[in-house]
């Protein structure tokens, strides 16, 4: 009996994760108001974020339309609104952006990877 119960419930243990979306809440101020324009280069492997453990509970991370570029860049816009003299132009290039799990001393956790780098673009080159 309490296999085929375990064999009934198992889908529904499977399928019970909890989705987040990633919201940009707190705003990209440019306060010097010279950055005319923030332009995302996403160069990742792996485009989509997995799932993640947290006590017990599977989530799904996304960001609002899964497209990482177009969420940053709409996410400065937002924020900035008086460009009109300003003249630096600066590219953020994502190279890795990736939750996963692991486990230490049988201890699971996740682990953050991440690497950006930023350039400013002047007078036809890039400065790092």
């Amino acid at each position: 009996m309490k296999k085929i119960l375990l064999l009934i419930l198992f889908p529904f243990l499977l399928s019970s994760q909890i989705k987040k979306t990633v919201k940009f809440n707190y705003p990209v101020k440019d306060y010097t108001f010279t950055t005319k324009s923030l332009e995302v280069i996403d160069l990742r492997k792996e485009k989509k974020i997995k799932d993640l453990v947290f006590r017990g509970k599977y989530y799904s991370f996304r960001f609002p339309t899964d497209d990482l570029s177009k969420d940053i860049e709409n996410w400065f816009d937002k924020t900035n609104k008086k460009r009109d003299k300003a003249s630096n132009e600066i590219v953020l290039l994502i190279e890795d952006f990736n939750i996963t799990n692991a486990t230490k001393n049988g201890e699971l956790y996740c682990v953050l990877t991440m690497k950006f780098s930023t350039f400013l673009k002047k007078e036809g080159g890039f400065y790092y």
